[in-house]
């Protein structure tokens, strides 16, 4: 029943700043490949972020040979490519421009295009594929704030291209690539259903006119499961899976992440919170669950959403607030904060996945905001010691071959 080697286990690199392609080198060199050392993998995954501006200067023959040298040097093979930050991931204030540009524009499809061109034109020694091809997450379509129909039709028109493009490629390379439409809180698809009803009544209804198959459409598309922004949805994780496994969508990739829980009785508690983790850098989405089953939504975790919301006149007993905050994965919860975490969604996942033998998607730990914990001193508030950040990314894959190990999901050789 084992479905993953722990070589094929990976973290993604949008931890780590950098948008060019010199930092972007940098960062493989002083944390992806030491990572994977310090864990004893040799010819290990990397799940690489490779900003617009790095991606530009990998046009060049001499800044991709450098690559390749890099990758080659370091023992690993490119796994999978996070399509979804399109520019700096770490500039001061990122917040809602990370859904910039969206899937209704050209520079979308441009830089989605050349992340595909570039691993086609990588040595087999560089690259590892999985039987679903090669995963590149992406947004899901956009943010919903700004988003209308006019844009819906642009950007389903601009998908269409690409499943045109991908098809091209895999019949020049033969390699096949794999968009992968990433749900996210508060975007264009936020939930499964949203996924599933844009496949099933937007997406392939519109590929039969322009002439494409359904097995055409759905060998190219398909989604990224992110553990983390299904659980702050509220979802039921195995349904969920089960729903997106039913539509006939295929789970490309899978990112292992943690969200924070907590339960909040009034409006000093909410406050409280508030001042522990609101940080100016991301969009910390919250998705609060009533009483009554019913959900709000706040846009962040600031001041501004909070009143503009009305959440306060909404109090008649606990509230359990999700927060779209990527926290450690193998933290349970957090003590000194009274906060808990959403690994159990995690878990669910891996349960589901063992009960379906036929999935294998890449296996993607993504927690970037380690930084951002840190300088909150949520996880270890005790103490001044140096952070470690290969090391604690290493705890993470350690903690996720455990749980797969259990599961019987990790090979392991006698």
């Amino acid at each position: 029943m084992s479905r993953w080697l722990r070589e094929s286990l990976c973290y993604c690199s949008n931890v780590h700043p950098g948008a060019t392609l010199s930092a972007m080198l940098d960062n493989v060199r002083q944390f992806v490949g030491p990572v994977q050392a310090q864990r004893q993998c040799e010819n290990a995954a990397a799940g690489l972020w490779i900003a617009n501006e790095a991606l530009k200067e990998l046009q060049s023959p001499v800044a991709r040979e450098a690559f390749i040298s890099c990758l080659l040097e370091q023992r690993l093979q490119l796994a999978t490519l996070n399509g979804f930050p399109y520019g700096d991931f770490h500039q001061e204030v990122v917040k809602q421009a990370v859904y910039e540009p969206a899937w209704d524009t050209v520079e979308r499809l441009e830089y989605t295009v050349a992340l595909a061109e570039l691993v086609c034109t990588l040595p087999d020694t560089v690259v590892q594929l999985s039987e679903h091809g090669f995963p590149i997450s992406t947004v899901p379509l956009g943010y919903r704030q700004a988003w209308n129909p006019t844009r819906q039709n642009a950007a389903l028109h601009t998908l269409i291209q690409l499943v045109k493009v991908f098809r091209r490629l895999e019949s020049e390379s033969g390699r096949r690539m794999l968009l992968c439409l990433e749900m996210e809180p508060d975007c264009v698809l936020e939930s499964t259903t949203e996924l599933c009803h844009f496949f099933t009544e937007h997406l392939l209804p519109l590929a039969r006119a322009e002439g494409l198959s359904d097995d055409c459409v759905l060998r190219y598309i398909g989604c990224c499961y992110d553990t983390c922004h299904q659980a702050v949805m509220h979802e039921n994780i195995s349904e969920s899976l089960g729903q997106i496994i039913e539509t006939g969508i295929t789970i490309g990739k899978v990112q292992i992440s943690n969200a924070f829980r907590c339960d909040v009785e009034n409006e000093a508690q909410a406050r409280t919170l508030l001042n522990t983790l609101s940080e100016p850098k991301f969009l910390h989405q919250v998705k609060i669950r009533q009483a009554d089953g019913g959900i709000t939504s706040l846009s962040d975790l600031d001041e501004h959403a909070l009143l503009k919301s009305g959440w306060q006149n909404r109090f008649s007993s606990a509230q359990e607030w999700r927060i779209h905050f990527h926290v450690p994965i193998h933290a349970a919860a957090f003590p000194s904060a009274q906060l808990h975490t959403t690994q159990s969604a995690i878990l669910e996942t891996l349960n589901t996945l063992a009960r379906h033998p036929s999935l294998k998607p890449c296996m993607e730990v993504e927690t970037y905001t380690w930084h951002q914990v840190q300088a909150q001193k949520l996880e270890h508030a005790d103490t001044d010691a140096p952070f470690d950040l290969i090391q604690a990314l290493v705890d993470e894959l350690h903690w996720l071959e455990r749980e797969l190990m259990q599961r019987g999901l990790l090979f392991a050789p006698e």
